[in-house]
């Protein structure tokens, strides 16, 4: 026995249902959509461009310093700098193959290249301003192993062909390039340059997407300096002040400086003891290094270090404070004779003293 009425009640119903569920799901699905393309729009699509968009660093090469007659005083030299892209490592056994294989060429332990390569990020430096024997080997390295991941970055360094010459004059750079003492100091922002960048799209995978969509920023390379220093003069000054000091003991250092007479142009400026720029931080006074050994406690021996390299790093010619001594002499004499106060012809008796303000001061035989 049936009942059509029941029959057909119930397939309306069944229907209805069917409809109500699509209706119900395509508005959730719009409101998704909605949502998505429409209020989330502007935040997904940075999110997007963050994670597609790659961005390598182009160094600005630091401008060049020449003595006056075009001798390189200091100069940029290219290194490289090696960096790891952890979010692109395929699995854990080419993690581990990395960790192994640049510790071992690099000369860093594995637990540090291991701790880099679990963050979430797509550039992570393992190691900067490696010379161009080590870049090879990175390079050799990823190439037979097929590691995509790891990618060397062109970088510059500061190299100061003469060494000491000069040292306190020309200063030297900080690890980032950036002018850290002395001229290099000075004159940092004209002999920096503006970095530049490479802007490119790349996948999940690291590797390029569908569309080519590459940008660069040239680097501007820093402004040459030339000084009014020559060098032939600056190392005939160094190496006399450098005699003078171990003959006469000295304890404080001594300077000399050598002047144009005509224009005032400074064409040597030397103290001695003094640094090689190439390893700045390095002591290089046998007997301030015992000391420094000796200390035993490290706050101590810090604080001591950091004195010792700026006591060195110290251009004396120009930082020291001291009476000017028998060289204000030519000064006061052409005052004098200018003012005709006495004539070329005037004679003294020295008595080997002279007494002002209750201070006896001496000739320096009898001091």
């Amino acid at each position: 026995m049936t009942f059509p009425s029941t029959t057909v009640q119930m397939k309306k119903r069944i229907v209805a249902l069917i409809l109500a569920i699509s209706v119900l799901g395509s508005s959730v699905i719009i409101g998704r959509l909605f949502q998505l393309q429409v209020v989330q729009a502007e935040d997904l699509q940075k999110r997007a461009a963050r994670q597609q968009m790659r961005v390598t660093s182009l160094s600005a090469q630091r401008g060049t310093i020449y003595d006056r007659n075009g001798e390189i005083l200091a100069m940029s030299g290219t290194v490289w700098t090696v960096y790891l892209s952890p979010v692109d490592i395929d699995s854990e056994e080419e993690r581990q193959l990395i960790a192994k294989g640049l510790s071992e060429i690099l000369d860093v332990s594995e637990e540090f290249v291991l701790e880099k390569s679990q963050r979430n990020t797509y550039y992570e430096i393992i190691k900067k301003k490696i010379e161009r024997p080590l870049a090879d080997e990175v390079t050799k390295f990823v190439t037979e192993n097929n590691i995509t991941c790891v990618g060397l970055e062109e970088d510059y360094k500061r190299y100061y062909p003469y060494g000491t010459l000069a040292s306190t004059v020309l200063g030297f750079t900080g690890s980032e390039n950036q002018g850290a003492y002395g001229l290099e100091a000075y004159y940092d922002s004209a002999l920096s340059g503006t970095n530049g960048q490479i802007v490119s799209a790349k996948n999940a995978w690291g590797t390029d997407m569908p569309f080519k969509y590459e940008k660069m920023y040239e680097a501007q390379n820093g402004n040459d300096l030339v000084l009014t220093i020559d060098i032939n003069i600056q190392r005939f000054v160094d190496k006399h002040l450098e005699q003078a000091v171990i003959e006469h003991e000295v304890q404080n250092k001594a300077c000399a400086v050598v002047m144009d007479v005509k224009t005032g142009e400074i064409l040597a400026m030397s103290t001695k003891p003094d640094f090689d720029p190439n390893s700045p931080n390095t002591i290089y006074d046998k007997n301030v290094q015992a000391q420094l050994d000796a200390i035993t406690d490290e706050d101590a021996r810090q604080e001591a270090l950091l004195e010792a390299q700026y006591a060195q790093w110290r251009n004396k010619a120009i930082s020291d404070p001291y009476e000017p001594g028998s060289v204000f002499k030519i000064i006061t004499a052409s005052a004098v004779l200018e003012e005709k106060i006495v004539g070329l012809n005037n004679s003294f008796t020295c008595t080997g003293s002279y007494e002002s303000g209750g201070v006896i001061y001496h000739c320096w035989k009898l001091a």
